[in-house]
């Protein structure tokens, strides 16, 4: 595959949306847009998983702007084997595509934001984006709700992993990606899930803090801000999953405004489609216990 040309000065961002979740897209760029305040472009690859091309067209129409350019990057059968992804990634989680953030961007960049779609961003991406890399892999900020590695790697021990190391979010990413195309990404990630399969837990944010623990810069916690944080004004804020709880306090009103601005704008269509995911959210995660307490009690 031939990656999609940018302007080497422009801020790169990736992002990946399916058709349910282009709603939630949409209103991510469209708060990013409205604080970006800088004059330096933004490349935005948009990976795309089954979006229609009536949804495409209503996100496109919703962040159209002088100061940003899309790519979109169609994921199928025929791009995955083009990179040499296997199937072990599409039948865990398409949270495992961020694998393909180096190969679907202009080879001659060197960084990337990677960007969750169930994000509202509150200041000027720019900011994030001047991040001094070094030589890390990457930029994250530390989970909130996961501090440690004894609490996120289940066999830290195993591993030879410190239990007291920093434990990051993988929903904002600042990539280093001369990193990630020098060691093929690709393959540390596979022979990680293959090796730790039974360790598996919330899927590539896990491996990549066991890939890369220790190693990775950590960022200002406003940048990744989920909605229990109280006393403080985020960067950015995370209602990771659209969770029943984060939008039934803060969020909901920050979000509804940025979707005023989308197609989706109507208040009934959008609350409908809000509340269906987070119901869905709150289920996932009261099986995620259940099977907990049933492997405790074994």
């Amino acid at each position: 595959m031939t990656p999609q040309s940018a302007s080497k000065d422009a801020i790169t961002i990736v992002s990946i949306s399916n058709n349910a979740y282009s709603v939630f897209t949409a209103v991510m760029l469209k708060s990013l847009l409205m604080h970006h305040l800088d004059s330096e472009r933004i490349e935005l690859y948009l990976l795309s998983l089954d979006v229609t091309a009536s949804n495409k067209k209503k996100l496109t129409e919703a962040i159209r702007s002088d100061k940003l350019r899309i790519h979109w990057v169609d994921i199928d059968t025929k791009l995955l084997q083009e990179l040499g992804i296997l199937e072990v990634y599409a039948k865990r989680s398409v949270c495992y595509y961020k694998v393909l953030i180096p190969y679907v961007v202009s080879s001659d960049v060197t960084k990337a934001i990677y960007l969750d779609s169930d994000i509202i961003v509150r200041d000027d991406i720019s900011k994030l984006w001047h991040t001094d890399m070094a030589h890390a892999p990457l930029a994250a900020i530390r989970d909130s709700r996961i501090r440690n590695a004894r609490e996120g790697i289940r066999n830290w021990e195993k591993l030879g992993i410190c239990p007291d190391v920093g434990y990051f979010n993988a929903g904002v990413l600042v990539v280093n990606l001369a990193y990630w195309r020098q060691h093929d990404i690709r393959k540390m990630v596979l022979a990680c899930v293959e090796k730790n399969m039974p360790y598996l837990w919330q899927e590539e944010q896990y491996v990549f803090n066991v890939l890369f623990s220790g190693q990775w810069k950590e960022l200002d916690g406003r940048w990744n801000q989920f909605p229990e944080i109280q006393g403080q004004q985020p960067f950015l804020f995370h209602f990771s999953g659209h969770d029943a709880k984060a939008l039934g306090g803060t969020i909901p009103g920050l979000f509804f405004r940025y979707a005023a601005f989308t197609r989706w704008g109507r208040w009934g269509s959008v609350k409908d489609e809000v509340m269906r995911r987070a119901l869905i959210r709150h289920i996932k995660v009261c099986m995620v216990k259940l099977l907990k307490l049933l492997r405790l009690r074994k």
